[in-house]
């Protein structure tokens, strides 16, 4: 049989036996349905950190977004994570931190899941996880200005019973004045480190959580199920037109 003749042949098959072919696309697109169960609702939280870009291209021991992303990410943080919300580890392994911005300024912390309270607790442990990183690696900083304040507020205190008394003359006493404003200006500095270097990182507002449908996933699954009918339905037709031939040459 010619090519022509094949097409024509088939052409008559799914006239004559259209209704094979809608019920077996009906029932694959039924059964996908059905597996599918319906559009599902994820629910994504997230939460930004802002970093100060001048405490983390002045002090070394401020840890860079790119570091939090390796240190935070790692799976003995996510297990904590998991323990403190109340969930298996694994229902955290979609815990996601990523660093942008140009410098990177910024840390983004997300999670979805198919639990909105669940989402946001996760995301709420992550940031306190990176707070806690950050106040850690900072520590060693703090310490140093710190003693850097306590020798400053030493020096200070020497500095000013030494003016209180009476046998320094002029040139002496404006001397030893500027000396003091130096060491009260370093102090300010220190303290000022103390103070901020702890909170390099600040979240941005509360955690933020979105709700979205997996309607996407089962137009695709959908789709799917309806080349695969139409597949099978046109071969079922034109197996039962194969075999109705056979029965009427072996009658005749």
């Amino acid at each position: 049989m010619q090519s022509g003749e094949m097409i024509r042949a088939a052409r008559a098959a799914v006239r004559r036996e259209w209704w094979l072919v809608v019920i077996t696309v009906v029932a694959a697109l039924a059964g996908a349905a059905l597996a599918g169960g319906g559009p599902k609702t994820t629910y994504q939280a997230q939460a930004t950190f802002v970093a100060d870009t001048t405490l983390l291209n002045r002090y070394k021991g401020v840890p860079t977004p790119d570091d939090v992303v390796r240190d935070v990410g790692t799976a003995s943080v996510r297990a904590s994570v998991a323990a403190s919300v109340g969930v298996p580890a694994s229902a955290v392994s979609g815990v996601r931190l990523s660093g942008f911005g140009n410098p990177q300024n910024r840390l983004l912390v997300a999670f979805g899941s198919a639990d909105r309270a669940t989402a946001l607790a996760v995301v709420r442990a992550t940031d306190a996880v990176v707070l806690d990183y950050v106040a850690r690696r900072t520590e060693l900083e703090r310490t140093n200005y710190q003693v850097a304040v306590d020798e400053a507020d030493a020096t200070i205190g020497s500095l000013r019973k030494t003016l209180d008394s009476s046998t320094l003359d002029a040139w002496q006493r404006s001397d030893l004045e500027f000396k003091l404003w130096q060491v009260q200006e370093a102090r300010i500095q220190s303290k000022d480190v103390v103070d901020v270097i702890s909170s390099v990182y600040m979240l941005q507002g509360e955690p933020t959580v979105a709700a979205t449908s997996s309607t996407s996933a089962l137009a695709s699954r959908l789709a799917a199920a309806l080349l695969a009918g139409l597949f099978a339905g046109l071969l079922l037709a034109g197996g039962r037109e194969a075999l109705l031939r056979r029965r009427e040459t072996a009658r005749s």
